[in-house]
């Protein structure tokens, strides 16, 4: 349970909005560059960093609606950028 707690603390700190930002652009795309690059020396590793890529991208997505779902009454409130945001990361899930 004491993990629960952690993760559920850091998904409401300050500072999960810079690692969802930083894992969802920069990482994802050096991890998958690679990965593709790995392809030509060993399968099982190419394999192995595109499941980190999927999950990492799913646990990253999953909360951050999570995370702005409390928040959807105020929707036309947001900025249109984070409205964009938004509804673009639940289009792309």
């Amino acid at each position: 349970m004491d993990i629960l707690n952690q993760l559920t603390e850091f998904i409401f700190s300050e500072q999960y909005w810079p690692a969802h930002g930083f894992v969802l652009s920069g990482l994802w795309v050096l991890v998958s560059a690679i990965a593709i690059l790995a392809k030509r020396l060993n399968t099982t590793l190419h394999v192995l960093l595109f499941v980190i890529v999927d999950f990492t991208t799913l646990f990253f997505s999953i909360t951050a609606i999570y995370r702005v779902s409390f928040s959807f009454d105020k929707f036309f409130e947001w900025t249109p950028l984070k409205q964009v945001h938004v509804v673009g990361g639940i289009l792309f899930f």
